[in-house]
C-alpha cells in the first residue's frame, strides 16, 4: 500500500486505534499483524519472499556462526540479485518484491551484527519478524538496526497527545513535500528527461535543478510521513536526512543524505575492508607510487572505491547508476586524498571558514557537484547523460528570449506556463526558507507551528498532485 493511496490514512487510523486499544502485552503482536497485512495489501505475491528472508535469517543466525552467516548472505543476496538484476534471462516473470533492497540490508545488518557480537540473536522469530516488516519503514527505510529498534518495537506504549501533535505535524510536512513540491516538479523533470535531445542547455539545467529538489522533497517527504506515524505509535525511527543541501563539502553531504544507508555501508563494508590484509597490501603499493602521501589516507582509497561502486549497483543494474557510483568514488577519493593539503593551504591563506560569503560559496559548489551527479542518476541511458553534459557545457547557456521561452515549454503554453513557473518559484523559495530556518534551529518554526500546519494543509489541498505516482525510491 502506497503512502499516497487514498486508503492509507484510513489504514493508519485503524492501525493506531487497534494498537492502543489492545492490552499492552499484545501490542507488538498486533503491530506484526498490521505490518504483514500492510505489505500483503500491496501485492500478496510479495509476501512469501519477505517471509523466506525472515525465516531463513532468523534460523541460520540463532547460533551466530560463520556458516549461518554465509547461508544468510547467499539466500538474501541471491533473492535481491535475482529480482533486481535479472541475471537469468527468460526467468524473470515475477514483479520485484516491494522494498526488497531495504529489508535485505536490514536482514544482512542484523546477521552481521549477530556474527560480530554487537547484538545477541533474537530467539523469538515473531519479534524478529516485526523488526523486518515494521510497516512505516519497510518500503523505503530508514534502514534500522535491531540494536536501536528491537526493544522499542516490543515494549509497551501508551497513547500520548503530544506525540500525536508532533507526529501529525511531521506527516503533514511530508505530504506537502511529496504532493506539492515533488508532485509539481515531476511533470517538468519527466518531460525533459524523456527526450533530452529536444531541449537546449538552459532547459536541461532547469530540469537537473528541479530533479534535485524533486528527489529530496520526495524521499525526505516519505521519511517525514514514516517517522511521524512511528512517533505517534511511540517508536522512534532513525533520521535519514539532515538538510543535505546546506552541506559545505561532499563528505558532509553524504553524512546528511540517506544517512542510514551510508552508515550501513560504513559499518558493514568500509570498516571491514579497511582492516583486510589485501587492503594493506594494496595501500603499500600505492605508497611506493605516492611516497609523500599518508599511509592512513592511502588505506581509505580501495574501500572508498568499493563502497561507492557497490552503492551505485545497489540502486539498480543500469549503467547510469554505475556511472553515478564511479563519479562519487572519484570525488570521495580526491576529497580524502587532498584533505591534508587543503587544510594547510587554508591555514596559509588565513581562510575564514565562518565568513558568510565563503559559506555560501562552499554550499553552492557542493550543490553544483551533487547536481552533476544527478545527471547520471536520472538520465535514461549513458548516451542521454553524455548528451545532457554536452549541451550544458558546450552548447552555451543562452538567456535569450528564445531560450527562456523553450525552458517554459514543458510547463505548457502561454499563461499556463508563466503561472506554473511563478507558482513553482514561490513554492521552492518557501521550501528553502523553511529549510534554512530549520538549519538555524529558529524558534519561529515551533512558535508558529499551527499557522504553518494550516498553510501546508491549504497548499496541499489546492496545489497537491494526487494519484500520479508512488514515491521515487520505491523503485529501489
Amino acid at each position: 500500500m502506497s503512502f499516497t493511496s487514498i486508503w492509507f490514512p484510513v489504514f493508519c487510523a485503524a492501525a493506531i486505534a487497534a494498537y492502543f486499544l489492545v492490552p499492552v502485552k499484545y501490542q507488538w503482536k498486533t503491530l506484526l499483524i498490521i505490518s504483514l497485512v500492510f505489505y500483503a495489501f500491496a501485492n500478496p505475491v510479495y509476501l512469501p519472499f519477505l517471509l523466506i528472508s525472515i525465516i531463513t535469517t532468523h534460523y541460520f543466525m540463532l547460533k551466530g556462526t560463520g556458516k549461518g552467516l554465509a547461508a544468510t548472505l547467499v539466500i538474501n543476496l541471491g533473492l535481491l540479485i535475482y529480482f533486481r538484476y535479472n541475471i537469468i534471462p527468460g526467468h524473470h516473470s515475477l514483479i520485484v518484491p516491494l522494498g526488497i533492497s531495504f529489508y535485505t540490508f536490514m536482514t544482512l545488518g542484523y546477521a552481521l551484527d549477530v556474527y560480530n557480537g554487537v547484538i545477541k540473536p533474537e530467539r523469538n522469530i515473531f519479534k524478529y519478524a516485526l523488526f523486518i516488516s515494521y510497516f512505516p519503514q519497510i518500503t523505503q527505510g530508514p534502514i534500522g538496526t535491531y540494536e536501536a529498534m528491537g526493544q522499542q518495537l516490543t515494549e509497551p506504549h501508551y497513547f500520548d497527545t503530544d506525540r500525536l501533535k508532533r507526529g501529525g505535524y511531521r506527516i503533514l510536512k511530508g505530504y506537502f513535500k511529496k504532493l506539492v513540491i515533488a508532485g509539481r516538479l515531476m511533470f517538468y523533470v519527466d518531460t525533459v528527461f524523456a527526450s533530452p535531445g529536444s531541449y537546449g542547455g538552459l532547459t536541461l539545467c532547469m530540469a537537473v535543478f528541479f530533479y534535485a529538489i524533486e528527489l529530496y522533497a520526495d524521499f525526505s517527504g516519505y521519511m517525514d510521513i514514516a517517522a511521524g506515524l512511528s512517533e505517534i505509535l511511540g517508536i522512534r525511527l532513525a533520521e535519514n536526512f539532515l538538510r543535505p543541501y546546506f552541506s559545505r563539502t561532499i563528505p558532509e553531504y553524504w553524512r546528511r543524505w540517506h544517512i542510514t544507508l551510508n552508515e550501513w555501508f560504513r559499518d558493514h563494508l568500509f570498516v571491514p575492508l579497511m582492516a583486510t590484509d589485501f587492503n594493506r597490501s594494496f595501500s603499500d603499493r600505492l605508497k611506493i607510487m605516492l611516497p609523500k602521501a599518508k599511509t592512513a589516507t592511502l588505506r581509505t582509497m580501495l574501500p572508498l572505491f568499493v563502497v561507492w561502486l557497490t552503492t551505485g549497483i545497489w540502486h539498480g543494474a543500469s549503467l547510469t547508476y554505475l556511472g553515478w557510483g564511479l563519479y562519487y568514488a572519484l570525488i570521495m577519493m580526491v576529497s580524502t586524498g587532498t584533505a591534508g593539503m587543503m587544510k594547510r593551504l587554508r591555514k596559509k591563506i588565513k581562510w575564514n571558514a565562518k565568513n558568510r560569503f565563503i559559506i555560501i560559496f562552499q554550499t553552492l559548489r557542493t550543490f553544483f557537484i551533487v547536481c552533476l551527479g544527478y545527471i547520471f542518476f536520472r538520465a535514461g541511458s549513458i548516451a542521454d547523460a553524455g548528451l545532457i553534459f554536452k549541451r550544458i557545457f558546450t552548447g552555451g547557456l543562452s538567456l535569450s528570449f528564445g531560450a527562456l521561452t523553450e525552458a517554459l515549454v514543458p510547463f505548457g503554453n502561454g499563461n499556463q506556463a508563466v503561472a506554473s513557473i511563478l507558482i513553482l518559484g514561490a513554492l521552492i523559495l518557501g521550501f528553502f526558507i523553511y529549510e534554512l530556518l530549520e538549519e538555524r534551529q529558529d524558534d519561529r518554526l515551533s512558535r508558529h507551528r499551527l499557522v504553518l500546519a494550516a498553510a501546508m494543509i491549504a497548499a496541499t489541498g489546492l496545489l497537491g498532485v494526487f494519484g500520479q505516482s508512488n514515491f521515487l525510491y520505491q523503485a529501489f
